[in-house]
């Protein structure tokens, strides 16, 4: 689960804010976060909180620990460990063949 909504909070701003800058209503930036956020907007979050799209995984991710987020055929991927990983890789398997990653 991505700790975007963590970040707004602590950052000072609200909801409301965020959306007001990125161009949408509140009601459709809480749907994208909660399900599956475009990278563009994940980036557009994190510029207005001066943080890193990476700042929006998993809280207690230690140095070593594979993460990453790729958006494969207009959905992202969130990668926490070697499942992710594979799922990914099985998906691309299937005949999928465009992988953009950010990382």
């Amino acid at each position: 689960m991505l700790k975007i909504h963590e970040l707004i909070r602590a950052s000072g701003y609200t909801l409301k804010e965020i959306a007001d800058a990125v161009g949408d209503t509140e009601e459709n930036l809480t749907r994208s976060i909660s399900g599956n956020p475009t990278m563009d907007k994940l980036e557009m979050i994190a510029h207005i909180l001066g943080v890193k799209v990476t700042d929006f995984l998993c809280e207690n991710q230690e140095e070593d620990e594979l993460y990453g987020v790729v958006i494969f055929k207009k959905k992202t991927y969130k990668i926490g460990n070697r499942q992710d990983l594979d799922k990914l890789y099985d998906d691309v398997h299937k005949g999928y063949y465009q992988v953009k990653s950010f990382f």
